[in-house]
């Protein structure tokens, strides 16, 4: 069961004589009974927990041997954000050289440890940070100092306290803009307001909706406030989502990150970990340039260490050449083959890009290099989703990886429509391509039976 949600439990019990009966439920959370045939109960802690039901009549009647269940209380879901305040875009000469993001995160386990990470188009900084611990819910404020003008993206990884630990990380953006950038924000005077913001629409964090301004809103964007909803279930939902930041620059870098050259790559994902030996961790990722969405490792020592999970635009240097790729990625981190019990990587490859290149699901394959050459890992299909298949791969060491499909093997007829339809005009449907290979084809089978009859 999972902990902070809603579950329904039912009691039935018969009576000879036909009298009503009471039910009453002991959920050993609390010092406090349930009254009900089939109450409804919520567990706010993880721990095994014994439930009881006393069921008696109107006459005193008391069922003679009370029943009990045990229930199993887990925590398998990462921290969530009830609520974080930052400025989309931010005016130096309105808003102050200084830039905050504050927020507050909620996991009924606790919070292990917070951070945030923040990107400008050269490196990845860590800004000032302060958190209050409550327990259950943390509220931290980052102070990212004094920025120039241009585009940033920032990464907010929350972990909770759980035995197994759930990492979220997630990636926001905004820009940074000036009234002396030689580009009109907005309510600007002119096209340079030379310096002054008199005129510049005021912005403030208190005052803003739950939305984010959209792009190109000047004078100090408004600043974004996620609040989550919480549903029947228990599952934590975002009510609003965050708008990325104005600028096409923007949205590019949180999607694909920065590259400064041939198989580099910029940091898409970065988390701390402590690591116990016999224990498991668990890292989620939501990165969208990213394939991986997660890793499960079980340590042999003891050890705190960070995993960098970085996207690679193209194959990396002094690497073999491969076909059939999907994505390149790198995962960096000081854990040695040694000091891996086991890991498992979990990552998706999208329905799209196999119907573009005709590639079967059950092709694809997670290669990573070692001894100056690509091996293939064992990988398996988890699930799927409306977009998309998942899959996890066995890791014995983290170095450079790949994903990679290929074509359905041992069907010539797959094989020659393929080729065909390679060679075929983009305008040619279906029914042409099968008229055209159908013809080969015939020529193909005249050709063989006069060369045979030839021979004879």
């Amino acid at each position: 069961m999972e902990v902070g949600n809603q579950s329904q439990f039912n009691g039935t019990a018969t009576d000879a004589d036909g009298d009503s009966l009471t039910y009453l439920w002991n959920f050993s959370d609390s010092p406090s009974l349930t009254n009900g045939q089939n109450p409804t109960h919520q567990f706010n802690t993880t721990g095994t927990f014994t439930v009881f039901l006393n069921v008696s009549d109107s006459y005193g009647g008391v069922l003679a041997d009370r029943v009990n269940i045990t229930i199993t209380v887990n925590d398998t879901r990462s921290p969530t954000a009830s609520s974080l305040i930052y400025l989309t875009t931010h005016h130096l000469q309105e808003d102050g050289a200084n830039y905050s993001v504050n927020g507050t995160w909620f996991d009924y386990s606790g919070i292990f440890s917070m951070g945030l990470t923040y990107r400008n188009n050269t490196q990845t900084l860590t800004p000032t940070q302060t958190c209050s611990d409550g327990n259950t819910t943390w509220n931290c404020s980052w102070n990212l100092g004094a920025l120039k003008v241009g585009n940033y993206n920032f990464t907010i990884n929350s972990t909770d306290n759980y035995s197994v630990y759930h990492t979220n990380s997630t990636t926001y953006s905004f820009s940074v803009i000036s009234c002396s950038d030689s580009t009109e924000n907005g309510d600007e005077t002119g096209i340079d307001c030379g310096g002054s913001c008199s005129a510049c629409a005021s912005s403030s964090s208190s005052s803003s909706s739950s939305s984010s301004s959209g792009g190109g809103a000047g004078g100090g964007g408004a600043a974004t406030t996620s609040t989550p909803s919480v549903s029947s279930t228990g599952e934590t939902e975002e009510s609003s989502e965050e708008t990325a930041s104005s600028g096409e620059a923007a949205a590019s870098e949180v999607a694909l990150g920065t590259s400064t050259a041939s198989g580099s790559g910029s940091s898409s994902f970065s988390q701390d970990v402590l690591l116990e030996e016999g224990q498991k961790a668990q890292l989620t990722l939501n990165q969208d340039n990213l394939a991986v969405k997660g890793l499960d490792l079980q340590s042999k020592v003891n050890k705190q260490t960070t995993f960098d999970f970085l996207y690679l635009e193209s194959r990396p240097e002094k690497t073999k050449e491969l076909i059939n790729v999907y994505q390149y990625f790198e995962i960096n981190v000081n854990l040695s083959e040694d000091e891996i019990e086991k890991a498992v990587i979990s990552f998706e490859v999208p329905f799209t890009w196999l119907g573009e290149k005709n590639f079967v699901k059950d092709s694809i394959a997670l290669m990573t290099y070692e001894n100056d050459k690509w091996v293939k890992l064992p990988t398996e299909i988890l699930n799927s989703t409306e977009t998309s298949y998942l899959y996890q791969s066995k890791l014995k060491h983290f170095s450079y990886f790949a994903i990679t499909g290929s074509e359905a093997s041992g069907n010539i007829f797959a094989t020659l429509g393929n080729m065909i339809k390679k060679l075929l005009p983009d305008h040619f449907g279906m029914r042409q391509i099968v008229l055209v290979s159908l013809v080969l084809i015939i020529i193909l089978l005249s050709v063989v039976y006069y060369a045979l009859r030839d021979k004879e």
